[in-house]
């Protein structure tokens, strides 16, 4: 069976603000840019499907773990979804441009004042600060607290093609 490579050793959460009195940023783990590697959009796999990117997502089962695909929709209005992996399971929150004001926002029912200039600031933000997960099956839920849940590990074309040609049925 194959495993996932361990990415604790690359890439660790910290806690924000940092340790007061951490003076000299030992705490710090360069958690401000959401992914490695020579490029900021990473974790953008493009046409991959909602079952393909849910799919590899649970290949991952790491909390936290998220990427981009485009919107099956493919509208100007609703160009993306960011999908994440959250207690066992995946959220898909549409990303939504308003030509209007040129701004990028989360979900169709998320109430939110939260407007962004690009999908990677999205994702910088949600890297630092936690998004709110709602249950897309049932948006009212009040038995379950809401979700919260910090982006950390991105998850690239490359991981996805590896992880579906591996996990995919033999032909």
């Amino acid at each position: 069976m194959h495993t996932w490579p361990s990415i604790d050793s690359v890439r660790r959460h910290h806690e924000w603000p940092q340790v007061k009195g951490d003076a000299n940023q030992d705490s710090y783990t360069g958690h401000s840019k959401p992914v490695g590697g020579s490029s900021e959009d990473d974790w953008y796999v493009g046409r991959f499907s909602r079952v393909e990117a849910e799919h590899a997502l649970h290949l991952v089962n790491r909390e936290g773990a998220f990427l981009v695909r485009d919107c099956s929709r493919n509208t100007t209005n609703e160009p993306y979804v960011l999908a994440v992996f959250y207690e066992n399971r995946v959220f898909n929150i549409q990303i939504r441009f308003c030509k209007e004001t040129s701004k990028y926002t989360l979900g169709t029912r998320i109430k939110t004042n939260d407007t962004f200039d690009s999908v990677a600031d999205i994702i910088k933000f949600h890297s630092i600060f936690p998004i709110v997960l709602v249950d897309g099956r049932n948006p009212s839920a009040t038995s379950h607290p809401k979700r919260h849940c910090i982006l950390m590990y991105p998850i690239t074309v490359q991981d996805m093609n590896q992880l579906l040609q591996i996990h995919s049925p033999i032909q």
